[in-house]
């Protein structure tokens, strides 16, 4: 929608959004300043704590790898906490990471389709197999070998997968 300033006296109509980017219902507003205070506060710079999440840090890890310690680094190597990558969601790149945790589960921790899909919020072997085969690809492009799953997640996700097919 358009923003229509005629005169001082005509009636403007703006969407007003709100903090969380819903749009609420078009509001009149009677005058000039009061849309253009409007116009300020919504087009007002973040603070940058506000624009940018909290970094994702790994911690330190001794013994054996596990499955939930795999998805800790296909979390901090995607910068995607770990219940978006465990949820539904397929956007902002949470899929390409559930598939680097699919393949590092795999790798490193050995287990079947079924308890890599259960691991990561109970999605079906047909879903963790298309996502390992999508890494494989990768690797197989990138030749990968010897690398500490840190390294392979950093790796992967900074990786062009458009051409690994």
């Amino acid at each position: 929608m358009t923003t229509q300033l005629l005169n001082n006296d005509s009636l403007v109509t703006i969407p007003v959004y709100q903090t969380d980017k819903r749009i609420v219902p078009v509001q009149v507003l009677r005058s000039h300043a009061e849309a253009l205070e409007r116009i300020r506060i919504f087009a007002a710079p973040k603070p940058l704590e506000e624009s940018r999440p909290n970094p994702i840090i790994l911690p330190p890890h001794q013994g054996p790898m596990t499955r939930r310690r795999c998805v800790q680094i296909a979390s901090w190597a995607s910068q995607i906490d770990r219940e978006t990558l465990q949820g539904p969601t397929r956007k902002g790149g949470a899929a390409r990471a559930r598939q680097i945790a699919y393949w590092l589960i795999l790798q490193f921790c050995g287990a079947t389709l079924n308890e890599i899909g259960q691991a990561l919020g109970g999605k079906d072997h047909t879903t963790v197999l298309h996502g390992v085969r999508r890494v494989n690809a990768v690797v197989a492009r990138l030749q990968l070998d010897g690398l500490s799953p840190e390294g392979f997640a950093q790796i992967l996700w900074d990786a062009d997968w458009r051409r690994a097919r």
